[in-house]
């Protein structure tokens, strides 16, 4: 149990620095927005900001999306 919550924390870490590289590359990206790709643990909400990033054309286009994919 413990080993696998380690694991999971692992791949959300990583998947957040995945998100945030794939943005910077794009443009300075505001506190606010990394701080709330930090704060999300949700694995299938970073998969999916994940893919926004990937697709979206600026830091401006990922932000007005990202709100509409969220865990809550």
């Amino acid at each position: 149990e413990i080993e696998k919550r380690i694991r999971l924390e692992g791949k959300a870490e990583r998947q957040v620095e995945d998100v945030l590289v794939l943005l910077g590359r794009k443009g300075k990206v505001p506190s606010d927005v990394e701080c709330a790709i930090r704060a999300q643990t949700d694995a299938e909400v970073l998969t999916k900001w994940l893919l926004l990033a990937a697709d979206a054309k600026t830091v401006g286009e990922f932000q007005e999306q990202m709100g509409s994919i969220s865990g809550k």
